[in-house]
């Protein structure tokens, strides 16, 4: 049986993160990020928003802005304080483009 003179290691090359959220395609969380804009707009601050969702501001700024990626947890809890369906949110059905973001009629 062979030994080793030297100490050898080998390592397995890790893939890239990615960068983004591999929960949610790039149509689902464009969408979400709509919701989450009309729900400031709702809630009249991100502090406000952000305690409502039970998430902290900075990542609720993070996921709507452009380099940010919305993830699964973001959206649901975004539909949560929202009152709707997750399903809605992701299809694009929640908010109605006509809807008002301080009253929420159509």
């Amino acid at each position: 049986m062979p030994v080793l003179a030297q100490r050898v290691s080998w390592r397995l090359a890790k893939p890239p993160r990615a960068v983004g959220s591999a929960d949610l395609s790039p149509e689902e969380q464009e969408r979400a990020r709509v919701a989450i804009r009309f729900l400031v707009k709702r809630f009249g601050t991100w502090g406000k928003l952000a305690a409502a969702m039970k998430a902290n501001v900075q990542t609720v700024r993070f996921a709507v802005s452009a380099r940010g990626a919305v993830s699964a947890g973001v959206a649901l809890r975004a539909a949560r304080a929202a009152g709707v369906p997750l399903e809605d949110v992701l299809a694009g059905r929640w908010p109605a483009p006509t809807a008002c973001p301080h009253c929420g009629r159509e």
